[in-house]
């Protein structure tokens, strides 16, 4: 596994964890919740409005309401995965091939 660049802690339980230019990711309570990659936000339908702290901190970080998110979703700006490849969404690495064997 990669090293990170960098872990910004946000507060107690959470933290920014930068893996490379082009990949961030927000963890919340040691769950994966948003990878920002490539300019696109993935979001981790697992766990992403799981609690109201988490989406606080979420929208926070992101800089973004719910219905920013609402909206980015609806424009192809933002994905849901699933981290465990349930509820009918590909994992995050399924998602990412998917995208370049479409280019």
């Amino acid at each position: 596994m990669n090293k990170p660049l960098s872990v910004t802690t946000i507060n107690a339980n959470h933290l920014e964890v930068r893996m490379n230019i082009d990949t961030t990711i927000f963890y919340s309570y040691d769950k994966e919740i948003c990878i920002f990659y490539c300019g696109k936000i993935y979001l981790n339908a697992d766990y992403w409005t799981y609690s109201i702290t988490t989406k606080k901190h979420l929208y926070k970080w992101l800089g973004m309401d719910r219905n920013e998110i609402n909206h980015y979703l609806k424009n192809g700006k933002a994905f849901e995965y699933s981290q465990y490849g349930n509820a009918n969404l590909p994992t995050f690495n399924e998602l990412i091939n998917q995208k370049s064997e479409a280019i």
